[in-house]
């Protein structure tokens, strides 16, 4: 082994020769980029978003690693731990289930002379069952890539080497065994322990074969201190394997581990960032530019093709003496610049020659956001390729609404709307099975009272389910704010969900309001309000909410129970400059279940309007009080149907995973908020996606 990892350091020094660069690299065992056990140095494109499962006995592991930026990777994983229970008296025979979650950071890109380096730190918010610290390098030549680092904890728990840090105290000689709820952070334990083991390994990428890729690893673990008196023989250190790629998104692999274990596995991922959505072949093509009649042109029937051609629900249109401005809503677009290159296409055949500016004012439920105007002489001539397309981008510009400007076309409003779909509920991770599922029958339907009042409902029917296995309500120290899940999901298959009336104001000068009553959420009932402060062309903006609620009865019919709470938290939005399409949100205030805090949420969104984002929950609630999982955090992904779809929609789906549910840090589910109403203020968003004007 020695002669192995001394012959891998030698290489580590050596200079590239190949200049290639792989654009994608293959997950390890536990996720995340890496060899088999071991990780590496290398780090995927930003935006990349993988499903892994893997079998190497008596674990099995899947999860999903994301690279928000790149230089940090991030996965959340589940182990399954075959030969272990998760507690006979609480589910029976069903194998016992770890959650964790691991973070790495480049710390040095890779140049000529010198290795990616980067620093990881496994099962860092998890129960620590498998937690471990490393600095790994990884250094290329040829067709091989090379890694050698050093490991803490669990990955480097055969030793041999004393700790370098203990010549900062004998504290860092001492690590301690997982003894908490899970999910805490274990300062106390990160990069300790009397010794650290060496591991290093090499992937090889065969011209002849560019779909595979072969792994050799020397393992850093000897099994023999594994959780829950679980360890197991280890033959040898040395690990082999092999990663088949059957497509860009797919990848299946199989190895030798241990010296007489086989692992096998998969992974399915994407790239947000570059991964385009799929061509809208069902979109009306945009029309051409230039004046095609003469005479005064019938608004009703502009009006009519904006919203077809252009998705613009149009609820007027002003005129002055060298602007045409449309007022209304965007139906079918998210970005933008293109719904308004697409509606100054229309405008641009039917408006008088001394029009200059086509302008849409962008309102949403009655509240004016912004108004986006093109110049027309600058825009037409690009279209017909006279200019550069850069030309017209620089003529597009996104500023606060403004009230000038003839009415010649108003439409009323629409007052009824509904829809029908499927639904899911569902249920991770519990004791009475990992996937606890429901498929529904979901009615939604909304009255608008006017632009800006409103009333809207969800009816859901329970079409097919295995919540017949759902028989565990987890122990609670606070009041059961959403612990009582399992009642909420099983005691009727008809819920409804929401029904509440609401109402929006603009204040003006960027202040909005907002105020709604009813059955707010599947769990609670009441009323509240919300007031949002977003100046225009700041990267920031503060929002206040105050909610005073009731739990609902069990059945989510018309009945309540006793709990009631007042809760509420004041916001800060902010757009980080440095970063594109990345936002930050702080939330103090008060929780469901009387707890106080405050909340981290950190997210991404990517150039095909995909984002991903991460958030944490601290509250006054101790780990102990709080229960398994210490604190309240997951993860969440928003994808719009663009993304599936050839047709364009301004809908989203969004997906939010909690490892568990708890009542610690727990919010109202409020079903509109201000500042998702107020996106189309946004731009900064406007400015990145300007490049859709044209198309």
């Amino acid at each position: 082994m020695k002669k192995i990892l001394a012959g891998v350091m030698v290489l580590l020094c050596m200079p590239v020769v190949a200049k290639e660069h792989l654009a994608h690299y293959s997950q390890r065992d536990f996720g995340g980029v890496g060899l088999l056990q071991m990780p590496t140095a290398r780090m995927n494109p930003t935006g990349e978003f993988t499903f892994f499962a893997n079998r190497t006995r008596p674990y099995t592991r899947f999860g999903v690693s994301a690279q928000p930026l790149d230089w940090f990777e991030i996965l959340f994983r589940y182990t399954d731990v075959a030969n272990r229970l998760y507690g006979p008296s609480i589910a029976g025979t069903q194998s016992y289930k770890d959650k964790a979650v691991d973070v790495k950071f480049r710390l040095k890109q890779e140049s000529y002379y010198w290795p990616q380096l980067a620093l990881g730190i496994q099962d860092v918010a998890g129960t620590g069952l498998f937690s471990s610290e490393y600095l790994v390098a990884s250094k290329r030549w040829r067709n091989f890539d090379f890694t050698l680092g050093f490991a803490w904890g669990y990955l480097g728990s055969r030793g041999g080497i004393t700790n370098p840090l203990t010549l900062f105290g004998k504290k860092f000689k001492k690590r301690s065994a997982f003894t908490g709820q899970g999910g805490e952070f274990s300062f106390k334990n990160y990069f300790r322990g009397k010794e650290i083991g060496l591991f290093g390994g090499v992937e090889y990428h065969p011209k002849w074969a560019p779909r595979l890729t072969l792994k050799l690893e020397v393992d850093g673990n000897d099994y023999q201190h594994e959780p829950q008196q679980n360890n197991q023989p280890q033959r040898t250190p040395v690990n082999v394997g092999a990663v088949w790629r059957l497509s860009p998104g797919v990848e299946l692999y199989a190895g030798y581990e241990r010296g007489h274990e086989v692992m096998f596995g998969f992974s399915m991922g994407t790239n947000f960032n570059h991964s385009p959505p799929q061509p809208k072949l069902h979109d009306p093509k945009p029309a051409k530019v230039g004046r095609v009649s003469a005479g005064s042109p019938s608004w009703p029937k502009v009006a009519r093709r904006l919203r077809k051609e252009a998705g613009w629900k149009v609820h007027a249109i002003d005129k002055t003496d060298h602007e045409l401005i449309v007022r209304g809503e965007q139906e079918r677009f998210l970005d933008t610049p293109k719904a308004l290159g697409r509606g100054a296409r229309i405008l641009s055949q039917v408006a008088d020659d001394h029009i200059k500016w086509f302008s849409f004012e962008l309102e949403n439920r009655g509240l004016s956001l912004a108004q986006a105007s093109v110049q027309r002489d600058v825009f037409e001539r690009a279209a017909r390729h006279e200019l550069a397309v850069e030309d017209a981008l620089r003529s597009a510009q996104l500023g606060p609404p403004e009230s000038k400007g003839k009415r010649v076309f108003e439409q009323p409003e629409e007052p009824f709307r509904y829809e029908i779909g499927p639904g899911l509920s569902q249920v991770y991770g519990g004791p009475d099975g990992f996937f606890l599922y429901q498929l529904r029958l979901d009615l939604s339907g909304e009255w608008r009272l006017a632009r800006n009042k409103w009333f809207s409902g969800t009816l859901m029917a329970g079409l097919v389910d295995n919540f017949d296995r759902f028989h565990y309500t987890a122990p609670s120290n606070l009041p059961r704010v959403r612990t009582y899940l399992r009642e909420f999901l099983t005691t009727s298959r008809v819920r409804l969900d929401n029904l509440q009336y609401t109402q929006v104001a603009d204040l003006g000068g960027g202040l909005y309001a907002m105020g709604y009553l009813g059955y707010l959420e599947t769990m609670y009932a009441g009323l509240g309000g919300e007031l949002l402060y977003r100046p225009f062309s700041r990267p920031w903006a503060l929002g206040v909410d105050l909610n005073a609620v009731r739990q609902r009865d069990f059945n989510v019919h018309f009945g309540l129970r006793g709990y009631k709470v007042l809760t509420g938290h004041a916001t800060l939005y902010y757009r980080l400059p440095w970063v594109k399409g990345a936002e930050f949100q702080l939330s103090a205030g008060r929780y469901l279940a009387g707890d106080h805090g405050a909340t981290i949420q950190l997210s991404r969104t990517f150039d095909n309007n995909v984002t991903l984002g991460a958030w944490a929950t601290f509250t006054d609630v101790s780990a102990a009080q709080f229960g398994e999982g210490s604190f309240d955090k997951g993860f969440f992904i928003k994808i719009p149907f663009d993304f599936f779809f050839t047709q364009s929609s301004t809908r989203q789906a969004e997906i939010r995973w909690s490892f568990l549910t708890r009542d610690g840090g727990q919010k109202l589910w409020r079903r509109y908020n201000l500042y998702d109403l107020t996106e189309g203020r946004d731009q900064y968003g406007f400015q990145h996606r300007l490049g859709t004007l044209m198309e």
